[in-house]
């Protein structure tokens, strides 16, 4: 293997249900990866997490508040999901996501480093652009914000 991909996370019906699980997976993955020799590493987070560089705009900023909000322990362990990553030598890309609907690629998605682009992503633009992050050292050690237009 060259790359891990992960997309482990809560169910919109588990809601808190699950917490932990992002950091718990990463801080086994971490180790893991690095004993078979794999950098690699992109997994789907949630568009509340912060990071340097962070510039939400209005949008940004209400989509954390209502995830502080109904789903604080998801919030905690993204962010330390992020803290795993930034103390990890790997080349982690973390892909900052709205709501994502399970629906088809219509277009490429929206996507910034600095504030959330829109409320939800189709399910298949966020797999074409993941797809598209394997070899593309852009966002490697970043948290691009991706989004549907």
């Amino acid at each position: 293997a060259d790359v891990v991909i992960s997309a482990i996370g809560p169910s919109r019906a588990g809601g808190d249900s699950r917490s932990g699980l992002n950091s718990a997976v990463t801080s086994a993955l971490i180790p893991a990866m690095e004993s078979a020799g794999i950098d690699r590493y992109l997994t789907v987070s949630g568009a509340a997490v912060v990071m340097p560089g962070d510039a939400r705009n209005l949008t940004g900023w209400w989509m954390r508040q209502l995830v502080r909000l109904r789903y604080p322990g998801i919030l905690k362990d993204r962010q330390d999901e992020h803290a795993l990553l930034l103390q990890s030598e790997l080349n982690w890309t973390l892909l900052r996501c709205p709501l994502i609907e399970g629906e088809d690629l219509k277009s490429s998605p929206q996507v910034s480093l600095r504030t959330p682009g829109g409320f939800y992503l189709r399910a298949g633009e966020l797999a074409h652009f993941m797809l598209a992050q394997i070899d593309d050292p852009q966002y490697q050690r970043l948290g691009p914000f991706v989004s549907s237009h």
